[in-house]
């Protein structure tokens, strides 16, 4: 904003200046309006000053305006959230969307908000267990990008921060990578939730419970399908059936978001003529990934660390069975083609 300047006509001076205050008028009358205080009419935000996360997604911005002689205060204040055009939901994102000084708030911490938190997408596998709908992901993560941060939140190996990242269950994101399983303990048990079993992560991909189906792969459709090969009309991000480049000779392996429009019928079919689609589990939804894009930490009743699935880079459809449950790895492990995704045993939608 640029200072009121006052022109006077030639050999005309301005009698009985004043001292400068802060106000409409040049009160010393030397062409500038409020020089006494340096920030007038400079850019300000609503939560200038405030702690993180501060007004999250209700900052506003403004300008320094008169509040006294010599002081201003800004313009901007706070937005209430059910003017923003996501209203109040609260979302995996690290930002505070219900605007109540928590981000990403969880069903187990709610904080004083308890209508606005975090719902991830969740599929239910059994009476009482529920288990995420896509492979697990950072808050600030893209359908391009990773995002930062890592799961530690109450022990990490020497000189690594507590970053207390959460873990999200969203389409259309680059799964979490090069994640140990202390860190998908730590997180998932953030999330109110515990790290699948890899039992459970079994029942997941093979849609057994009270069904009589055992699925080998987590293709659609439900039925025999699921127990077949890949085919034209339905694969998975494995290193022999999707072509990251199909333009390029050869087949290139690449890491894609969760739930990939690229790929056909890639989920275990729990949702529409699923498992249990019918009676009073009706409506259940899809679990997606589950063979291929990034192999999934799980840990069996032994206490062993088991990962599941298949990946991105798996060049034997056999190694991403749903039972499948060879390779073995210790609390540190971890690699670029392998994630997780967390399980509950309630319902953390509520």
């Amino acid at each position: 904003m640029q200072r009121r300047q006052l022109a006077f006509p030639a050999g005309v001076t301005p009698n009985n200046p004043a001292a400068e205050i802060c106000d409409a008028l040049d009160n010393d009358c030397d062409g500038v309006v409020n020089e006494n205080v340096p920030d007038f009419g400079q850019p300000c935000v609503s939560d200038a000053g405030l702690p993180f996360p501060g007004h999250g997604a209700c900052r506003t911005s403004g300008t320094r305006v008169c509040s006294g002689p010599s002081a201003t205060t800004c313009s901007a204040v706070k937005a209430n959230c059910n003017t923003l055009p996501g209203g109040c939901t609260e979302l995996c994102d690290g930002v505070d969307n219900d605007c109540d000084g928590l981000v990403d708030e969880t069903f187990n911490a709610k904080g004083t908000d308890a209508t606005n938190f975090v719902r991830p997408a969740v599929g239910q596998i059994g009476s009482s267990l529920w288990v995420y709908q896509y492979e697990a992901s950072r808050p600030n993560a893209s359908s391009t990008s990773l995002g930062s941060g890592n799961g530690y939140f109450t022990s990490a190996p020497a000189g690594t921060t507590l970053d207390r990242t959460p873990a999200c269950s969203v389409p259309n994101r680059i799964p979490w990578i090069n994640v140990t399983p202390r860190e998908v303990e730590q997180t998932c048990s953030a999330m109110g939730g515990f790290i699948c079993s890899t039992a459970q992560w079994k029942d997941g991909c093979r849609i057994t419970p009270g069904t009589g189906n055992d699925c080998s792969y987590g293709y659609n459709t439900y039925g025999t399908p699921c127990r077949t090969s890949f085919t034209t009309t339905k694969y998975c991000n494995l290193g022999i059936s999707f072509d990251f480049d199909p333009v390029v000779a050869g087949i290139q392996s690449a890491l894609l978001p969760t739930a990939s429009a690229l790929l056909q019928n890639c989920f275990a079919p729990w949702g529409t003529n699923g498992a249990w689609d019918s009676g009073p589990f009706a409506g259940r939804a899809n679990l997606f990934d589950f063979t291929g894009n990034v192999r999934e930490i799980t840990r069996n009743a032994a206490g062993d660390y088991r990962l599941m699935g298949g990946a991105f880079t798996t060049q034997s459809e056999s190694g991403a069975t749903c039972n499948f449950d060879f390779y073995a790895v210790n609390d540190a492990f971890k690699f670029q083609d392998t994630g997780f995704r967390c399980c509950f045993s309630s319902n953390p939608t509520l």
